[in-house]
């Protein structure tokens, strides 16, 4: 039971205590003991403590407006970028070269420090392959058009027959791949994705070796709002983009895969030769290329080279004006890096004369999300009526099956809406 608090101002005034010194009226004391000299008692301020009052108003819409006005309105801004993607950019600044025919070739950015450590992965590779041609030969619709998607890799020069060598000096790495089939696709239907997080028999791959890059386009919602309040909108996108930028030679052993058609021939290595989509520094290789194709480029084709640099988004363009674009200029600076677009649709007609019906869109609505390998609910645009609208298609359920909020909820989360247009909201 506690009858007493004491404090340290007057405790040490009730106990004789020898070694005590007092500093005078009004002043602490000192006290000696097992640990020293201690400080104790009571001590007057020697000067009044001065208050400070500041009054802050803040109107959070109003700060966010302004601070996207002054970030439009600077002529220039450096990126903040982390360590790593200030080093990633460096490299492709350093090594960034152009065939005769004006293609980039490109550097991967490698790590130096893990690159060295990466281990084995061929038995891997060819164990997966199996699996992948066992797939193949059960659905014989698939495997052709695997086959074909192949086929027209090798023909193209994107990949090349090389030969495996066990004891080769400089590091390889084998992607496994297997196919990604997407019916609504109104080109290709097969597309074959490569696996560049495989591990080594050191416990890495490929993309722990790769530096990652820094975005350099413009969000989506910011691009698809900007071409919105034009009168002419103006949507197509580069026909295999990735597949148009070249890695330097002392690069593609890292990109070799294990191929043949028939179970019955030898299963050939090749090395791919362009930006490979899987790997981590695909996204950054191929986007900042075209941004230095549209600095490159610049002087000849200026206008041009700004819709280049601010209208894409990955691959895709979403574009707009006042009155009809000149599309022609638009695709002359593309052909100079190699690149080529397709896909094309427009609310006006004017703006697809001199496009070839088979560079079109040629359907009702376009798929704003066409680039997602898969998609359950997205958002498309109808240039005859220039709408945007939703393709909502919910899931078979069973007659028993209650439509629950839960089960809405999931719904809408798959929507894809980078505008924020659509909602979820209570009825009555």
């Amino acid at each position: 039971m506690i009858d007493i608090v004491i404090g340290a101002d007057i405790f040490f005034d009730l106990f004789k205590v020898s070694g005590r010194i007092p500093l005078g009226e009004g002043l602490p004391i000192l006290v000696n003991s097992v640990l020293g000299w201690v400080v104790s008692g009571r001590s007057n301020r020697c000067q009044p403590s001065t208050t400070i009052t500041a009054n802050v108003a803040s109107v959070t819409e109003l700060h966010q407006l302004m601070e996207r006005f002054w970030k439009l309105e600077e002529s220039e801004s450096s990126p903040c970028y982390s360590v790593e993607e200030a080093a990633c950019e460096a490299h492709f600044c350093q090594t960034i070269s152009r065939s005769s025919e004006g293609r980039y070739i490109v550097r991967l950015p490698l790590k130096d420090d893990v690159i060295i450590n990466l281990g084995e992965n061929r038995r891997t590779a060819v164990r997966r392959f199996h699996l992948v041609e066992s797939r193949l030969l059960r659905d014989h619709r698939l495997g052709q058009q695997y086959r074909d998607f192949m086929k027209e890799y090798y023909e193209l020069g994107h990949m090349k027959r090389v030969e495996h060598n066990e004891n080769s000096i400089c590091p390889t790495y084998h992607l496994p791949h297997h196919a990604v089939v997407r019916e609504d696709s109104t080109t290709t239907k097969v597309r074959v994705v490569y696996d560049a997080s495989c591990k080594t028999s050191s416990g890495l791959s490929l993309n722990d070796a790769m530096l990652v890059g820094p975005i350099v386009q413009d969000d989506l919602r910011s691009i698809v709002i900007r071409s919105r309040v034009h009168p002419v909108m103006l949507i197509a996108d580069i026909k295999q983009m990735y597949r148009q930028v070249l890695v330097d030679v002392r690069d593609t052993p890292l990109q070799r895969i294990v191929w043949r058609e028939a179970p019955d021939l030898t299963l050939e290595t090749y090395e791919l030769q362009t930006v490979t989509y899987g790997t981590a520094s695909a996204p950054f290789l191929a986007t900042r290329v075209l941004r230095q194709l549209a600095d490159d480029e610049q002087r000849n084709f200026p206008e041009a080279a700004e819709v280049l640099r601010n209208d894409f988004y990955v691959d895709d363009l979403f574009s707009g004006g006042n009155n009809v674009p000149e599309t022609i200029n638009l695709q002359s600076l593309l052909k100079r890096g190699g690149f080529m677009l397709r896909k094309w649709a427009s609310n006006e007609s004017a703006v697809l004369e001199g496009i070839s019906e088979e560079d079109k869109a040629l359907r009702q609505s376009v798929d704003l999300d066409r680039d997602q390998l898969i998609k359950t609910l997205g958002l498309h645009w109808k240039p005859t009526a220039d709408v945007l609208r939703y393709n909502v298609k919910l899931p078979q359920s069973e007659p028993t099956e209650k439509l629950t909020k839960r089960l809405a909820l999931s719904y809408i989360a798959q929507l894809f809406d980078p505008l924020g247009l659509v909602g979820p909201v209570q009825g009555c």
